[in-house]
């Protein structure tokens, strides 16, 4: 698992809390590098409020225009293999978000967010 710290590079050991996560929504997609039949992969979206909130931040790029982004704070649980309702192997993985990702999510009516969100997750665990 990645170790992040504030500015998002990769950090040493750090002290850990045990985080129960509330659910959220779940990403059911496939992964092209597996056989057929076990290439089902869930991620569980879940939320606590333990983590931080995510909030917009600007970068000023090299050729001096300016970039917006979103940082969300996310915890990346280890990739499990369990099985799907019809008992074929599928691959797991549980990312926590504050609250706050997956009622915006859900507030969205164009979707957007929601998508950027299951794309930002896939990216991640990649």
């Amino acid at each position: 698992n990645k170790v992040l710290g504030e500015d998002g590079v990769e950090v040493d050991e750090v002290e850990r809390e045990e985080v129960i996560p509330d659910p959220g929504f779940v990403v059911k997609t496939r992964a092209g590098n597996l056989p057929e039949g076990e290439n089902k992969v869930f991620i569980n979206i879940c939320t606590s409020s333990k983590l931080k909130k995510f909030k917009q931040v600007k970068k000023r790029m090299p050729d001096g225009s300016v970039q917006e982004g979103l940082n969300i704070p996310l915890s990346c649980g280890q990739q499990k293999v369990e099985t799907d309702k019809q008992g074929a192997k599928c691959t797991v993985f549980d990312i926590i978000v504050h609250p706050s990702v997956v009622s915006e999510a859900f507030a969205d009516k164009t979707g957007n967010f929601r998508h950027w969100v299951c794309n930002f997750t896939l990216q991640y665990i990649q």
